[in-house]
């Protein structure tokens, strides 16, 4: 039977990796607004961003997407889980994007789609001109 997750937790952050002993490490977790710095001149700068999300009270196989996008507009980056196994209490989902192209200042989403329902993370966005020497 699959039941959808009934509450769910997304950190944001700068990397994610899991390690040999099954713990995941977390660096630069964002508590705010995420300040991109761009060369003088260019009109973007890059963002990794990497997630770590638990669902809980996850009861089944899924389908699940991750996508960064700008709200009720463009997709920035998308990835797709292929069918996940049989999962039962708290299911992590953790990854990273990297180079994503940010070209204003503004409101973004990080959503996780399980089976067609969308659990979103929003994060606001800085541009900031990296000074020239």
């Amino acid at each position: 039977m699959k039941k959808l997750p009934s509450s769910f937790a997304i950190i944001l952050a700068s990397d994610v990796r899991l390690e040999v002993d099954q713990k995941f490490t977390m660096t630069g977790i964002f508590p705010g607004t995420i300040v991109i710095h761009k060369n003088p001149g260019e009109s973007y700068g890059l963002l990794t961003l990497a997630c770590y999300a638990e669902f809980y009270e996850a009861d089944g196989p899924y389908s699940i997407n991750i996508q960064v996008s700008i709200p009720d507009s463009e997709v920035l980056a998308h990835a797709e889980i292929p069918n996940s196994d049989e999962h039962k209490g708290t299911m992590t989902i953790a990854g990273k994007f990297q180079n994503i192209k940010i070209e204003k200042d503004g409101d973004y989403n990080l959503s996780i789609t399980i089976n067609g329902k969308s659990f979103t993370k929003s994060f606001g966005v800085e541009l900031v001109e990296t000074e020239s020497e």
